[in-house]
């Protein structure tokens, strides 16, 4: 066998091994069933045409509607799949590879190296900081800004600056935002490239960048005044402070990998990064840092929700920066294995970091997995017996004495209205049963009819 088709082999055992490692993954997740959240955007979908939400509040520039990209996948899904909760993992699945896809081609332009790129796509690939996009398909609005900024960055870097290509960027930019808030960021990674890598003349991107702004700032405005809480113990309190910076920027740092470091430790050593890579002009290692540091700004101003989740985009820049390291890990490499050797080698180095990766992650994630199939079970159960119980019932009110984990009077009645297919019945939390309608009790994992 000649050294051109043992590297070929090797190239596709990467691929192989990425795809083995996310089938892996999306197994340890089978369990999947609905969430709270998949509850309450089933019961706003119900009540929504198709074209309204994905074409009207998608381009309406005064529409304020809740992320109405990925409520349109939501609509479809329910009159596709109904309550079957497979094909909306799946999807979630699917985009979740798509986005591993995106991320490779990102950090083998930047690397030059399919090894560096792939090495450093194992980190994302399979997480536990993103644990919740395998079990609940609620994050669905994550995925999909994650995908079209990618996509976002990718035609970019290809793109020249006609009107065409400016359009077609701005339309990308809109629906990114439409799937997820914190896309807005994107123009300013654009611009981070231009400055950092492309070097281009500023002149040529005043008219691009005036139209994104303009697009930004309209849709901040109206973001900002109609989900911005003004009460300081809300999830969504905007918290602009110095000091509120640097812990948010080091709560996201240390969930990582559960480290404790102060937040000024994170800053020192970010700085100091900055200062090297300028120096060594290593453009592409700084236009990561600061991808890491942009997408993560929109999470850090809220203060009061903050969850690993939110590392998904900015996981980007600590895997363009990984796989920075890889590469020049790579040309030491080369000094010291026979270039015959150094396909196999380099395989089999990459098959023993795929599987160190992938039982490292399953052993973090196992109390987190425990936990989810637990609620995923109470649930399936509920909804099971519910619609044995109730599903004939002509009831206009289900009364409760006890409901399954987190389930509170707003869950339970878009709960119920899923379960039942109908958005005509009300449910209520109550102590003891009315003197007249259903009365249900949730107690050790079953559903009952107490009258």
């Amino acid at each position: 066998m000649n050294r051109r088709t043992v590297a070929q082999l090797a190239r596709y055992g990467v691929f192989a091994t990425l795809a083995i490692v996310l089938l892996a993954t999306f197994r340890l997740y089978s369990f999947t069933y609905f969430w709270l959240d998949d509850f309450h955007c089933i019961y706003w979908v119900r009540r929504e045409a198709f074209w309204r939400l994905l074409v009207w509040e998608v381009l309406n520039p005064a529409s304020v509607s809740f992320r109405p990209l990925g409520m349109g996948v939501y609509w479809l899904l329910f009159r596709a799949a109904g309550l079957h909760p497979l094909p909306y993992h799946l999807v979630s699945w699917i985009l979740h590879a798509l986005n591993v896809g995106l991320l490779f081609l990102l950090l083998r332009r930047a690397t030059k190296s399919h090894y560096a790129a792939a090495v450093a796509v194992l980190f994302f690939a399979v997480r536990t900081n993103f644990a919740d996009i395998y079990w609940s398909f609620a994050n669905i609005f994550q995925l999909l800004a994650f995908a079209f900024v990618l996509v976002g960055i990718l035609l970019y870097i290809r793109f020249g600056y006609s009107l065409k290509e400016t359009l077609i960027l701005i339309a990308i930019y809109v629906l990114a935002i439409r799937a997820e808030e914190h896309a807005i960021v994107l123009p300013a990674l654009w611009l981070a490239y231009e400055f950092l890598i492309r070097r281009t003349d500023w002149r040529q991107l005043l008219p691009r960048y005036s139209m994104l702004a303009i697009v930004g700032i309209w849709f901040a405005l109206f973001k900002i005044s109609s989900m911005r809480a003004s009460d300081p113990t809300l999830p969504y309190y905007l918290d602009f402070s110095f000091l509120n910076l640097g812990r948010g920027y080091g709560w996201y740092f240390n969930a990582l990998y559960q480290t404790n470091l102060p937040w000024a430790i994170w800053f020192i050593a970010s700085f100091l990064l900055a200062c090297g890579f300028a120096y060594f002009k290593n453009w592409w290692a700084l236009f990561f840092l600061l991808f890491t540091y942009a997408t993560l700004l929109p999470f850090v101003l809220l203060v009061n929700h903050r969850f690993d989740l939110y590392l998904y985009l900015p996981f980007v820049g600590l895997a363009g920066l990984l796989g920075l390291v890889v590469q020049a890990l790579l040309s030491q490499i080369r000094q010291f294995v026979p270039r015959q050797a150094l396909p196999v080698v380099l395989s089999l180095l990459f098959l023993a970091i795929a599987v160190g990766q992938f039982r490292f992650e399953e052993r973090r994630s196992h109390f987190g997995r425990a936990y989810s199939r637990g609620i995923a079970d109470e649930y399936r159960s509920f909804f099971h017996d519910l619609r044995a119980l109730a599903v004939n019932t002509s009831e206009k009110v289900l009364y409760y004495t006890k409901t399954p984990r987190h389930m509170d009077k707003g869950d339970v009645v878009t709960a119920t209205q899923f379960a039942l297919e109908r958005i005509d019945v009300d449910a209520k939390i109550v102590d003891t049963c009315p003197a007249q309608g259903m009365c249900l009790e949730f107690r050790d994992g079953a559903l009952y009819r107490l009258q």
